[in-house]
């Protein structure tokens, strides 16, 4: 009987152990598969934000380098930007492409005149800019034209409502603002934008620069940063550098990784 008393008090020990074991392992189990699930659903949100701002700054990149001058009608008293292209005998393109420049400085960036596709002297432009500001972020802007205003009528005085001056960058949205979209984030704003002339020369520009010197703007370079694996130990990010050339519908990406 003594026997077999302690056979069952050690069955029954080996049962209280192997339970205890099996509840850790289960612990151990569901906590490895949350995690997971947490990394997972972490680099899906992740890819999924990263992919929407690199649509948001592909379409901004694709307007940049098809951007072109405004358009005015050249009468016996000069060039007018409030004629409409019905009236006008002799539509021309005026001025330069690029509505407002900033390197070298925060926020920098630039604006530009949008046509859309193949409509060139048909149409007013939409005023565009792509915007790097102190906190890294990169914003893109799209302002319609006066609804009336044709390709020989858009005064850039009155042609856009609700934007900044001209020849000024605009100032970094809000959440509630609406009237811009994330086109991703830079690691050093001042340098995010490089501007050339078309002997590849490099050019310093700012808010008060005329438009003699815009009309040079011929290149430019953007670096922007793509970071991957959010809420990770070591997360990854890569820095690619954008070039769009102006009025040329080119663009190209040279890309480089590092560990964030």
């Amino acid at each position: 009987m003594n026997a077999r008393d302690e056979r069952g008090a050690a069955t029954l020990v080996e049962l209280i152990v192997a339970s205890a074991l099996a509840v850790l392992l289960v612990g151990a189990v569901l906590t490895a598969a949350f995690s997971t699930q947490q990394d997972v659903s972490l680099a899906g949100a992740d890819f999924a934000a990263g992919r929407a701002t690199s649509e948001v700054l592909a379409t901004a990149l694709q307007s940049m380098s098809d951007a072109q001058p405004l358009g005015a009608c050249q009468g016996p008293g000069g060039l007018s930007q409030d004629v409409a292209l019905s009236q006008c005998n002799n539509p021309v393109a005026s001025g330069p492409a690029v509505e407002a420049a900033s390197t070298g400085t925060v926020p920098g960036g630039l604006c530009w005149y949008s046509y859309p596709s193949t409509s060139t002297g048909l149409v007013a432009p939409d005023l565009r800019c792509l915007v790097a500001y102190a906190d890294g972020t990169l914003w893109s802007f799209d302002w319609p034209p006066q609804p009336a205003a044709t390709y020989t009528s858009c005064d850039p005085a009155t042609c856009f409502p609700h934007t900044p001056a001209s020849g000024v960058l605009p100032a970094e949205p809000t959440a509630a603002s609406g009237e811009a979209t994330l086109a991703g984030t830079v690691s050093q704003p001042a340098r995010a934008f490089q501007v050339r002339d078309a002997a590849g020369a490099t050019l310093s520009v700012s808010t008060s620069s005329s438009q003699t010197v815009l009309e040079t703007v011929y290149e430019v370079d953007l670096t922007v940063t793509e970071a991957w694996g959010a809420g990770r130990a070591t997360p990854y990010s890569s820095a690619v550098t954008y070039r769009a050339v102006i009025g040329s519908a080119l663009a190209s990406q040279e890309q480089s990784w590092s560990a964030a």
